[in-house]
Formats: structure tokens, C-alpha cells, sequence
């Protein structure tokens, strides 16, 4: 027995969830109701009951929550941890051990390059524009036919997959697909239970992937209808439906009672839907929304980092000048996040808190590590394995002998004879990358990955996973990038028609998505929109969302204070430049 017991402190709903036996589970669970906590103590159960840790996989949906439920176990006393990880780095292992060699990954801006050569060499006829996103949607569903109508993909899709296999590669999405071609030929091995996080956001691939482990395994499924918000990547929510009718008998599980939003926020989520009960909160803070309109999303920008300087005790000059951060209590960088619906966004807002003096952080400062550096990383280890290499030395751009040195330093990294940085310092010379230290410093996890045999492609495949938590930084993301994190305060920006919902997007799957972002807080929620929005070098004319009237009876008319911190200053400050 593990000296964390493992129902501690759990409701009876919790409880339930984590002692059920037998039988195939479906645990429903809204936003804040303890999903993680009570995935990491069904995993303690089963071990203290004698499973094996080695006979567990969880499947989580980003790498940041693998490593979390990690932590936890750890905290916990297990000293052999589970299988953890996402279904692609599991369907990367079951690969290496079936064909004894590692397959070697693209991520999606390979993909790209090789896309663009294969339009090259079919010499399609018709414009290529929005082909490719049509492929990786394809590669998403079980069964693919070709038809009349898409005759050019078929032909693209062809040779795309011919240059895969001409220079040895696999994409992201053959993973899923190979993994389980290989389980189905031969089941071993397979563990005896599988717990799967947002189980609402599985797609045909990998539902047909649980099935394959359905055959050996107890799954366990974790998720929330309301919260399916990745159809557009080839996800279908229809499977946290139908997991009952597929996996029969299947027990099933409610979770009521949530933990992070104060009632009044869960009541306007809850407004969104028709007919839905909201969650109950345990939480005893009152909460609080507040919509705001604005002409321009400049202004919507300006005020935003007034409010945030104003919250954080005001670092601005205008604030020291008035010797006053206003009323409001004083809150940590790290307690605030800023929500948008398209990257295009952020430029207002990170000009406004670079105006102001305000410390922060988002995915889009990272778009050079992601698309350059981690690529370049990418094609070094291409080069060091001998696969294809003058593919490999062609995409670096450098010469053989310089590759080389760069090869000997990778290798002596992974030896533990020089430290990450050294090789990252050599490795940024050598190729000429004008990289900033806080870049270099984040290159350190693709490399520490490499030498635990995770391939530069799976690293920093979602948002929250490229955003270091622990640094003192108001945080600056999509709403897609947010499910599953929390913060005290959050702004949710450009609620506006044609904006949320996208125009042309799934109107079901864009109510979802606001619903997704409105539970991100744990105290307070500002609802901002404009009248007039400048998009992609475009003024546009906008306006409130139709979603700002369905939560109108819970908004607040005026600013009010937030409530004092409670969470302590993190151990890394954020450079104010």
C-alpha cells in the first residue's frame, strides 16, 4: 500500500468513479469537477489492488497533462510509474518495439515542405489552397475514398505518401494509424487497463485504436460532451456517445460537483445550452462577469492592460506617476490569462502590455523555436541515424562537416559528457539561428526529450505545452489552448459575431468552445468586445456575440474588485523586456 490512500478527501461521485471494477467506465466530467485527480487515483487504486504499473496506460491529451499526472503519482509514493503520455508518443513506442527501430517523425511543418514538393510533382491542375488541411482530415478517418470531386487530392495524397516513403519518414497522424495496423495483426503487447482523458475529442483513428486495446484492457474513458472543441482537426464527439453502445457493458459515472468556478459562473455556462443543469460549486466565492464593449480592438487592447497593471499593483509609469494602482487588490502575473479566438489577435494585446510595461507570454512568441530551430533539430537527428541523409543535409542547409560536428556534440549530450546549453550555444552558431536565451532555454526540452527517445515532432504539439507555468507572466492564448487549465482571472476577448462563432465555423462546436473559455476562471471573467476589429491587415465591421446575450442575466454592470490573491508569486520573474 502506497502511503497516499487514494479516496482521500474524494466525493461519493469521485469515489465511485475510482473503485468501479469489472467493467468498461465512462466517467462524465464537467470543467473543475477533479477529472485529473480522479484519473491519477484510479491509477493508485489499481496499483495498490496489485495490478501492475506496467499493465496501466493513460492517455492524455497534451504532454503538459502526462506530465502532471507524472508529478502526482510520484507525490504519491509510486516508484514505477504507469505508461503516461499522449496517444501519439504511445503509438511512437509501440512502433519502435513491433519494427525494432524507431520511426522517424515529421511534424506538420514538414509535412508542409513535403506537400508543397509532392503539388510539384503531380502537377495538379486545380489550386492546391486548402488541399492540405483536406489530407490531414483524411488521415483522421478510418475509411478514405476518393470520389469524382477530389480526384487531385488522390493524386496528391499518393504522391505525398510516395516521398514519405522515398526518404523514410512517418507523419504525425501515420503514427495512430500504424500502430494500431500493427496491434491488430498481433495484440501483444497490450496493458489491462486504459484510462483515456477528454475522451470528447478522440477521433475516428484514435477511437478504432481503443477499440484494438478494448480487446485486452478495461478502458476507462474521461470526458465532457460540452467541452468537444477540436472537430475542425478531424475530432467527432458523436464516440463519447457512442462509447457504451461500443464497449458494452459500460458503467457510468456523473460528476456534479466542481471545484474551481464560483456558481455564478457556472450558471452562465450553463445558459449557453439548453436544458443543462449547471454544475454545483463548492467553492464559497461569489465570482463575478463583466462585459465590456469597446469601438476598436485597440482600445478593447489598452483597457485590458490598464485593468491587468491596475490588478498587479501597477508597474506602469503612468501608474507610479499616480501613486496608485486604483482599487484594486493586488494579484500575481501568474493569476491572469487572456483568451482569444484566432492567433491574428494577439498582436493588439501584446502590443498593449508591452506599452504598459507587463510581463507575459503566449504561443506566438515561439512560432521561430517551433517552425526553425526544433526543425533543424529535427533534421540533425535525421542526419546522426543515417536516414536519407542528404534529405536530411539538404533541409539544414549546411555543410557535411559542420553536420557532423553538430552530430558528435548531440551525441555527447545524450551521453551526459556536455550540458544541454553547450550543445544548444554550438548547435545556434553553427547554423546561424539568431535565437533569444529565453528561446534557448526552451529549446532544453526537445533535447531532453530526444535523450529519453521522444522525436523533436511530439514536442510542443499543443499550445499550453510550448508555455512555461511557472514563470511570473500573464498568460496570452487561443481558447483551443486553454481547455484544461485555470487561473483566477480571465478575459475573454473579441466576443463578437463572426469572431465567436468563427464565421463558417460549427456553431455547436464554437458555443462549446466559448464554454470551454468562461470555465477557465476560478474567480473573475471579463467579456470584451468591439465594434469595429482590425484582422490580418482588415478593419472589420464586428459586435457582440450572440453568446453575450445568452449569459447576460450573470454579468456584472460595472468593474468591481478582484478577490486577493491567494495563490504565492511563482519562482521565476518574467523580463519586462
Amino acid at each position: 500500500m502506497y502511503h497516499k490512500d487514494p479516496l482521500k478527501d474524494l466525493n461519493p461521485g469521485q469515489v465511485e468513479a475510482v473503485t468501479s471494477k469489472g467493467t468498461h467506465l465512462m466517467v462524465k466530467a464537467g470543467p473543475g469537477t477533479g477529472k485529473t485527480r480522479v484519473l491519477t487515483a484510479r491509477i493508485l487504486y489499481l496499483i495498490n489492488r496489485g495490478v501492475d504499473p506496467h499493465q496501466i496506460l493513460a492517455v492524455t491529451f497534451t504532454s503538459k497533462a502526462a506530465q502532471e499526472i507524472r508529478k502526482r503519482l510520484e507525490a504519491a509514493g509510486v516508484k514505477v510509474l504507469p505508461q503516461v503520455g499522449t496517444f501519439h508518443s504511445w503509438a511512437f513506442r509501440i512502433i519502435s518495439l513491433k519494427k525494432g527501430i524507431s520511426p522517424f517523425v515529421i511534424d506538420e511543418h514538414e509535412q508542409r515542405f513535403l506537400f508543397r514538393e509532392a503539388v510539384r510533382e503531380s502537377q495538379v491542375e486545380t489550386e492546391p489552397r486548402g488541399l492540405f488541411e483536406r489530407l490531414l482530415l483524411l488521415k483522421q478517418q478510418t475509411e478514405r475514398g476518393f470520389d469524382g470531386d477530389n480526384k487531385d487530392l488522390e493524386l496528391l495524397w499518393i504522391c505525398y505518401h510516395n516521398l514519405l516513403k522515398k526518404y523514410r519518414l512517418m507523419d504525425y497522424e501515420d503514427l495512430i494509424i500504424n500502430a494500431t495496423g500493427y496491434l491488430e495483426k498481433d495484440p501483444n503487447p497490450l496493458p489491462k487497463h486504459v484510462l483515456v482523458d477528454e475522451f470528447q475529442d478522440v477521433s475516428p483513428i484514435q477511437f478504432q485504436l481503443v477499440r484494438v486495446l478494448a480487446a485486452k484492457a478495461l478502458i476507462t474513458a474521461i470526458g465532457d460532451p460540452y467541452q468537444a472543441i477540436y472537430g475542425f482537426r478531424g475530432a467527432d464527439p458523436r464516440f463519447i456517445h457512442r462509447f457504451a453502445m461500443e464497449f458494452d457493458p459500460v458503467k457510468s459515472v456523473t460528476l456534479s460537483d466542481a471545484y474551481r468556478c464560483p456558481q455564478k459562473v457556472l450558471d452562465a455556462a450553463a445558459s449557453l445550452f439548453d436544458g443543462m443543469t449547471p454544475l454545483r460549486s463548492k467553492e464559497k466565492k461569489e465570482g463575478e462577469i463583466l462585459y465590456k464593449s469597446f469601438e476598436t480592438s485597440e482600445k478593447e487592447a489598452s483597457w485590458i492592460a490598464v485593468q491587468i497593471d491596475k490588478m498587479i499593483g501597477g508597474i506602469s509609469f503612468e501608474s507610479m506617476n499616480r501613486h496608485s494602482s486604483g482599487d484594486f487588490d493586488e494579484m500575481a502575473l501568474s493569476d491572469i490569462c487572456i483568451l482569444y479566438r484566432t492567433k491574428a489577435q494577439a498582436a493588439a494585446l501584446t502590443k498593449a502590455l508591452v506599452r504598459h510595461g507587463i510581463p507575459f507570454h503566449t504561443p506566438v512568441n515561439h512560432r521561430k523555436v517551433e517552425t526553425n530551430a526544433i526543425s533543424m533539430l529535427h533534421h540533425l537527428v535525421g542526419f546522426m541515424v543515417g536516414n536519407v541523409k542528404k534529405y536530411h543535409l539538404a533541409r539544414l542547409g549546411i555543410q557535411e562537416e559542420s553536420a557532423t560536428v553538430l552530430a558528435s556534440f548531440l551525441d555527447l549530450v545524450q551521453q551526459g559528457k556536455i550540458s544541454v546549453g553547450e550543445f544548444l550555444k554550438t548547435f545556434s552558431e553553427i547554423l546561424g539561428l539568431d535565437l533569444s536565451d529565453e528561446e534557448l532555454e526552451r529549446l532544453k526540452g526537445p533535447v531532453n526529450m530526444l535523450k529519453e527517445g521522444v522525436p523533436p515532432a511530439l514536442a510542443f504539439k499543443e499550445e499550453q505545452d510550448s508555455l512555461d507555468f511557472d514563470v511570473e507572466a500573464v498568460s496570452l492564448m487561443t481558447f483551443h489552448g486553454s481547455k484544461g487549465l485555470e487561473f483566477p482571472v480571465v478575459f475573454l476577448t473579441g466576443i463578437e459575431k463572426d469572431i465567436l462563432p468563427w464565421k463558417g465555423g460549427d456553431a455547436e462546436e464554437e458555443r462549446r468552445l466559448f464554454y470551454v473559455g468562461l470555465t477557465r476562471s476560478a474567480q473573475k471573467v471579463f467579456v470584451t468586445a468591439c465594434r469595429k476589429r482590425r484582422l490580418y491587415g482588415k478593419w472589420m465591421m464586428t459586435g457582440p456575440s450572440s453568446f453575450v446575450r445568452s449569459i447576460e442575466p450573470h454579468v456584472s454592470k460595472d468593474v468591481a474588485k478582484p478577490p486577493k490573491r491567494k495563490t504565492p508569486l511563482k519562482k521565476k520573474q518574467k523580463s519586462l523586456f
